[in-house]
């Protein structure tokens, strides 16, 4: 993924798209996230990418303002996702990307591309599938694994 710019990830649970963004090379990531508990945030903050995380809303507006717009990644639940596609505004994001389950329902009006991800199709182990939503079209390619 050639981009320099700002990343923001939005997340309910485990942010899983902040390693696979890190592993894109994309460098100025910024982690916002409701762990489940204090023991997988303390799990993520010891992690590599413990350092991209931003403990509350209004930090996050302040540190991405000075980068430039960011493209944003919404994961989790229908219910999250919404609610925070409500918030994306004060990012003045570039570009979104929201992720849910493939049985999570979520009405978006601005999704113009909408793609099924087998985990198992992009190097994964596990057979969950995901719904990938974005107000710009994408080109998904299956990992050679």
């Amino acid at each position: 993924m050639a981009w320099d710019g700002p990343v923001v990830i939005l997340s309910e649970g485990w942010p899983s798209w902040s390693f696979t963004l890190d592993g894109l090379n994309c460098t100025k990531l910024f982690t916002y996230c409701y762990f489940v508990s204090s023991k997988v945030k303390n799990e993520f903050l010891f992690s590599s990418l413990g350092c991209s995380h931003i403990d509350s809303w209004s930090d996050l507006i302040n540190v991405v303002a000075g980068q430039g717009s960011p493209i944003v990644f919404v994961q989790g639940s229908g219910s999250f996702c919404k609610a925070m596609l409500a918030k994306t505004c004060d990012l003045l994001p570039l570009s979104l990307v929201v992720v849910t389950r493939k049985d999570e329902e979520l009405t978006w009006s601005g999704s113009v591309a909408d793609t099924l991800v087998h985990h198992f199709e992009v190097g994964g182990m596990t057979d969950g599938a995901w719904s990938i939503r974005s107000n710009r079209n994408l080109s998904l390619e299956t990992s050679g694994l």
